[in-house]
């Protein structure tokens, strides 16, 4: 590989090892034709399997740009956000159940369901990833998030079985965010994810944060309707797309 192509590309090292593919993310939210030419030349330099791109949803030079080169659009990117302060209706024992931290032995319990839950995304909509591969990154991710600094993986348990479970990070910077949230098929409509929320946000707003922010999929109504409820509005959207240079 040479040195000398340039291009506001990065590569992945988490991802890469994780799927076992060479893969990068193009930077700019706003990338014009000539910034695309530069990272497809830089991709081939590199060897890259895959390249990410999440640009502004409102920039349609881009997506047209991304588009006649070949990117393939996965999926819409949709950030809420809202304050801490203030009173969203629920008590910390709405839901009927009681909200603990999660235990190290909860793991497995997390993982499986993770695998079952997180559906729809960019990584499972990839063929290329395969489906078990992305429903394994979800379970990586909420596993991993019980020994991260600055974290808290909130659950709900049914009698002995764990039945929900929500991620929440960076939870003394300024603006804490919710990175998963989980509830077992059938305990739902038990009012769980919003208590989830509700307690997530108290937690931010003793740890410091005065903003708490959620990233959902935009073409998922009812995920943007459980947020809205919670007291979330939108604040971006943007487009993710995938260039892959091998089959």
């Amino acid at each position: 590989m040479s040195a000398g192509v340039q291009a506001e590309c990065a590569l992945l090292p988490w991802d890469s090892a994780f799927f076992g593919r060479r893969i990068a993310r193009l930077e700019p939210p706003r990338p014009a034709a000539a910034d695309l030419d530069r990272a497809l030349a830089w991709a081939a330099d590199q060897q890259v399997d895959c390249l990410y791109a999440l640009i502004d949803a409102d920039c349609t030079a881009s997506v047209r740009a991304l588009e006649s080169r070949r990117f393939e659009f996965m999926d819409v990117r949709l950030t809420l956000d809202r304050v801490t302060s203030g009173d969203d209706g629920l008590s910390a024992s709405d839901g009927g159940r009681l909200i603990e931290v999660a235990r190290p032995d909860d793991a497995d319990a997390l993982a499986a369901l993770a695998r079952e839950s997180h559906t729809g995304t960019r990584f499972t909509e990839d063929p290329r990833f395969g489906r078990d591969r992305a429903a394994d990154l979800y379970a990586a991710w909420v596993t991993s998030a019980l020994g991260q600094p600055d974290t808290r993986v909130l659950v709900i348990r049914d009698g002995t079985q764990l039945a929900a479970y929500l991620v929440l990070q960076r939870m003394s910077g300024p603006e804490a965010s919710i990175g998963l949230v989980a509830v077992r098929a059938a305990s739902r409509r038990r009012g769980w994810g919003r208590a989830l929320a509700a307690h997530a946000r108290r937690e931010a707003q003793r740890a410091g944060a005065t903003r708490i922010s959620v990233v959902t999929q935009g073409g998922n109504p009812a995920a943007v309707r459980f947020y809205e409820r919670c007291g979330f509005t939108a604040r971006a959207c943007q487009l993710w797309y995938h260039r892959w240079f091998t089959s």
